[in-house]
């Protein structure tokens, strides 16, 4: 049985249709869209940290053989350091071993015969490194020498480790800040070069992703002006999510006889976004893990539709079978480790729609220990 939503529901008064009426002249104007918005590429940005770091490894390094940016990456990241003023910065910067002696891994980090820099960077998680390691790591670089050392984490909302002093918190607000005022100072002095454009796109990018957008005066007089009709949308649309889940649940328990717990999926761990609805379970040899998404959830769905989809924990033989029967063939693990098996997704007008094609889709993952026919309804 469904168990209600806690509380009392406001009324839809006038107001409050009003109210979400005049939302849209006050809302946050559309992210510009970039190659790195390509759904099969955003997707693979937004799920894992190191295509960033790799990304961000590249345009930092000044090596000439790479990209025509020289230091303007790096540069650009020093701007957001203290007491770096009149570092020398040229072709001589070395990306290094990231290997501490007990095989953690740095995420970036450059030697120069006058000083180091250690960067981790953090996307999709909590701070949960080895940091003292790091250090040790890249002490261990600068004993015999004079070399200055800089440690940096880079994150979204700027996270600091109050048990690592050194480590100093960089925002990706203050890093992409940094790098449009280097950036445009770059297309002023030379001519456009394809390095330039696409580190324009890889700027975008990280805006995109990591920086909350400002509110201007008049969204901010609009939401002071109606906080409490707000919060009556808020509550609206929190008892949809439950009742939403609820329905998944009991509709997937009628269909196949086993329990399907949805709960929503964050689009970080720093994150309040909600991304879409997902369901873990173990049923006989195979481990599931189905996801819902409605035309609210934004990310990844640039359609606006509900959709569909699902993961599963399959043997080699379970795996033959459904790429004999599904049309299209799943998606080995996006990286090392990563167990789940991407089956597909699909997408629809109708949240009906949506729901009635997860539970085919449920018994048709049933059926590959039976050997039975893998068919999908049509998409609307």
């Amino acid at each position: 049985m469904r168990i209600p939503c806690q509380g009392s529901l406001p009324e839809i008064t006038e107001d409050l249709a009003l109210l979400m009426r005049e939302t849209d002249q006050y809302s946050f104007l559309p992210q510009e869209r970039t190659f790195f918005s390509i759904e099969p590429i955003e997707r693979t940005m937004r799920r894992l940290e190191d295509p960033v770091t790799e990304l961000l490894r590249f345009f930092m390094d000044p090596d000439p053989q790479k990209h025509d940016l020289g230091t303007l990456f790096l540069r650009s990241f020093f701007a957001c350091l203290k007491g770096c003023d009149g570092l020398k910065l040229d072709c001589e910067v070395k990306l290094w071993d990231r290997r501490t002696q007990n095989r953690n891994r740095l995420d970036i980090f450059f030697l120069h015969e006058k000083w180091t820099l250690a960067i981790e960077n953090k996307t999709i998680s909590f701070l949960n490194n080895p940091l003292s390691d790091y250090e040790e790591h890249v002490q261990g670089s600068c004993r015999a020498s004079t070399r200055q050392a800089y440690f940096a984490i880079l994150s979204p909302g700027g996270m600091k480790d109050h048990e690592h002093p050194k480590w100093e918190a960089v925002s990706y607000r203050q890093f992409c800040d940094a790098l449009k005022i280097e950036l445009g100072k770059n297309f002023v002095n030379q001519s456009i070069s394809k390095w330039q454009v696409i580190a324009r796109e890889f700027i975008i990018h990280l805006e995109n992703r990591f920086c909350n957008s400002h509110m201007n005066a008049n969204q901010k007089s609009f939401v002071e002006k109606n906080l409490r009709n707000i919060g009556d949308i808020e509550s609206l649309s929190s008892c949809y999510a439950e009742d939403l889940m609820g329905e998944l649940s009991e509709r997937l328990k009628k269909e196949v006889g086993s329990e399907f717990k949805f709960e929503p999926k964050y689009d970080n761990r720093l994150s309040k976004n909600v991304r879409w609805f997902s369901s873990k379970t173990t049923v006989g040899p195979i481990e599931f893990e189905l996801w819902f998404q409605t035309p609210a959830h934004a990310v990844g769905n640039s359609t606006r539709q509900f959709g569909v989809g699902a993961g599963a924990k399959l043997t080699q033989l379970q795996l033959q079978r459904l790429e004999t029967s599904l049309r299209g063939s799943p998606k080995s693990p996006e990286q090392e480790g990563e167990s789940y098996w991407w089956i597909g997704e699909r997408r629809f007008r109708e949240r009906i729609q949506a729901v009635d094609a997860l539970c085919v889709l449920v018994k048709e993952l049933f059926s590959i220990c039976e050997k039975e026919p893998l068919t999908l309804p049509p998409a609307e």
